[in-house]
């Protein structure tokens, strides 16, 4: 018998029971696993009238508690699968309200969680100026609860820098992706592909400020990193296409086709960016002859 036919009897024999506060707890603590055991299967017909019921018993037997508070994010969570990121921002909201009205409920790993995910609907809709405000406090939490160097505040500050980047706010979030990278890069392996990623936005983003002496020095160090490591040929790639682009702005023609040729051949190895080949393709064509060539 699997786990999803054991929860349902579970469900049901528990609802059998006379009323009190454990069979209460036990019949939603069931709920809301099988509500989460349906979303994950994709099933999510089951799952919408599960957590619907999942939700209105426990607020109808233990409203505010730490099951009903669970039914709330399971259907926050489902309507993200379905795409309904209104009623997830709006569910999310009232999963935070519960919290907040705890004693320091306002300042918990947990408030910081639903923070950040409350931002990643909004940013879903287009509502990206109301995400930043979002996760400008869960980032403040996050500071509060762990330090401003721990990886948990970092990963954060990258989500909140990548939001700034969408708002145009670019020196903010290059300062937020430099706090954080110091923590990646500290952090050793257990942080190396967040570290590579977060070097990789602050070379982007220098480049979208015209910075490109300063770029062309992130993206050297980027590719740099990434080749001794086994599997990061994304980031490699990533380099080389901008390293390229940067010489033949340069006017450095043959530098710029060398690292091209290179760019191809990590392609070609690990069969990753195909899809950047038609660009790698015009961008060869649109360089001129070098002179060494003439």
């Amino acid at each position: 018998m699997n786990c999803k036919k054991i929860l349902m009897l579970l469900v049901a024999g528990v609802a059998q029971l006379p009323a009190h506060a454990q069979s209460s707890n036990t019949e939603l603590a069931a709920l809301n696993q099988l509500c989460r055991l349906a979303t994950a299967s994709g099933d999510y017909s089951e799952a919408a009238a599960v957590c619907r019921r999942a939700r209105f018993d426990a607020s109808k037997l233990a409203p505010g508690s730490n099951e009903h508070i669970a039914s709330l994010i399971n259907e926050a969570e489902l309507k993200v699968k379905l795409g309904n990121h209104v009623d997830a921002v709006d569910i999310y909201g009232r999963a935070l309200q519960m919290i907040e009205q705890r004693p320091g409920g306002g300042a918990t790993a947990e408030a910081a969680v639903l923070l950040e995910r409350r931002a990643e609907s909004q940013m879903a809709r287009g509502k990206n100026y109301e995400a930043e405000l979002i996760l400008r406090r869960a980032l403040g939490i996050r500071e509060k609860l762990f330090g401003p160097t721990s990886i948990k505040t970092a990963i954060t500050r990258v989500r909140h820098a990548d939001t700034l980047t969408i708002l145009q706010q670019q020196f903010d979030a290059l300062e937020q992706y430099r706090k954080a990278l110091k923590v990646f890069e500290a952090g050793g392996v257990e942080t190396r592909d967040r570290y590579l990623a977060t070097r990789l936005s602050v070379a982007e983003l220098l480049s979208r400020q015209s910075r490109r002496e300063e770029a062309e020095v992130e993206f050297n160090r980027l590719l740099d990193d990434a080749q001794k490591l086994p599997k990061k040929s994304e980031y490699v790639i990533a380099a080389y296409d901008r390293l390229a682009w940067l010489q033949g702005l340069k006017g450095n023609v043959d530098s710029a086709r060398g690292i091209y040729q290179r760019e191809i051949e990590e392609i070609g190895t690990s069969g990753l960016r195909k899809d950047l080949m038609p660009q790698i393709d015009e961008r060869l064509k649109a360089l001129p002859v070098a002179e060494s060539a003439s």
